[in-house]
């Protein structure tokens, strides 16, 4: 994060006719600095010593917010045209240059009026409508706020970025790490927030630093546990955390938090394609393996695999269906469902036309009737039976028939009686296919 070590012409004059900088006696210097340089540059600020380098670090954006809010417009002048002479306009108070347009601003806590043009009322973005009252608590605040500051360098930034600092882990942090640095947080919330409304006193800061040095220590054990269990493929990365919040998925993620590992109830539920393909080794070894089959790659959510015993088909099934079946296997867990090769095959679907057509020429070779015409891209077949020709649906007759291919439903697969769709004439089928040529 570059800091701004400087104060710019605009800022400079606005801050020197503010009410903020005379609301605490610790901005003296600050002021003597403005009264003495007509332009504070990173030169002058590179001299000072590092406490009041540390004010330019943190606290001078916040002075300046500060300082912006207690001005407003004039509301009977808004605006007022000088006219069209150069020469008789004024100068504006804050950036010096000639201006036509003129903005008459009020400080609402001192009285000091300016006058500016229109580039630097928009450049400050001033507003009214907000009260004294208002303005004078978040000057006290702001003073108190720069204590803390002093004390302990740069807290409201430590302070903000307090839980995103959780998530810069590579891997999701345990519920036993994260709860009681969370817990840290909240206590370490109101302690700032009630010294900034004078709740609490100096005598507070003792436990603020403990916090601090607490919350260090915390994010120094997590770095640990990180890098210990980046490469684990069963202890889920933040990119998986991500992926969670991004589809609401906060049931499983809490449950991983809980659990710091993947387990049988939210291993399945994981289908980003990232991890579908990291796990992929470990789910062909322990799963694919027992039903003599083999993945060939991860397509998304989904694999790609063969049975050895027939490697011209190619299936494709879902990843989070397998799983969900089969992941016992993961955990040395007793199986709640049996290895089965006519399970994987009623999950499955065949995964691309060669392997449509590898099934197509065996069940042609097994028809009784005759296999007329077929077309993947229109998804039909026509079947003669010595009669008529039958349409049917080809690739919703081919995964049917694949338990046939695959040996598993063959005595229930009767190939004669298998079809049974609408009827066409000869003359019908071969106009159809005539017309398909000119397309």
């Amino acid at each position: 994060m570059n800091k701004i070590r400087e104060v710019y012409y605009k800022d400079h004059v606005l801050l020197q006719n503010s009410h903020v900088i005379e609301s605490d006696s610790s901005y003296k210097w600050f002021k003597k600095l403005l009264n003495n340089y007509d332009e504070i540059t990173t030169d002058v600020v590179e001299s000072l010593d590092k406490d009041k380098k540390n004010f330019f670090d943190n606290m001078l954006p916040k002075l300046k917010k500060q300082a912006i809010g207690e001005w407003e417009l004039i509301s009977d002048q808004l605006v007022v045209d000088s006219g069209e002479d150069p020469e008789e306009r004024q100068h504006c108070s804050i950036c010096n240059t000639r201006i036509r347009y003129i903005c008459s601003i009020k400080n609402k806590l001192n009285g000091n009026e300016l006058h500016i043009g229109t580039t630097c009322a928009e450049h400050f973005g001033f507003n009214g409508d907000r009260s004294i009252r208002s303005l004078r608590i978040e000057a006290k605040r702001l003073g108190r706020a720069n204590i803390l500051n002093e004390k302990f360098p740069g807290i409201a930034d430590i302070k903000g970025g307090w839980k995103d600092k959780i998530n810069k882990f590579e891997v999701i942090i345990p519920n036993k790490y994260e709860k009681p640095y969370f817990k840290l947080y909240d206590r370490l919330k109101k302690l700032y927030n009630d010294f900034l409304n004078e709740d609490e006193d100096e005598n507070c800061f003792d436990e603020i630093e403990d916090i601090l040095n607490k919350g260090k220590k915390m994010l120094n054990e997590m770095e640990d546990y990180s890098q210990k269990n980046k490469d684990d493929i069963y202890v889920p990365n933040i990119s998986v955390g991500k992926w969670l919040r991004k589809n609401n998925e906060y049931d499983t993620l809490n449950k991983l938090k809980e659990d710091g590992r993947y387990g049988i109830g939210t291993i399945h539920r994981i289908t980003k394609a990232s991890f579908v393909k990291r796990i992929l080794p470990e789910i062909n070894d322990k799963i694919f393996k027992k039903v003599n089959a083999e993945i060939v790659e991860n397509r998304g959510a989904k694999y790609i695999y063969k049975f050895k015993s027939s490697p011209n088909i190619n299936l494709v099934v879902p990843y989070s269906e397998i799983v969900l079946n089969y992941c016992y296997s993961l955990f040395d867990k007793p199986l709640a469902v049996e290895f089965s090769k006519n399970k994987f095959l009623n999950k499955s679907k065949i995964a691309d036309v060669n392997s449509y057509e590898t099934l197509l020429k065996y069940l042609e070779y097994k028809m009784e009737s005759k296999l007329y015409y077929y077309d993947f891209e229109y998804d039909d077949m026509f079947i003669f039976n010595g009669e008529y020709y039958e349409y049917e649906d080809l690739k919703s007759i081919l995964e049917k028939f694949k338990l046939y291919y695959f040996n598993i439903k063959k005595d229930q697969f009767k190939l004669s009686r298998s079809f049974n769709g609408k009827k066409h004439s000869k003359s019908d089928v071969d106009e159809l296919i005539r017309g398909r040529q000119y397309i």
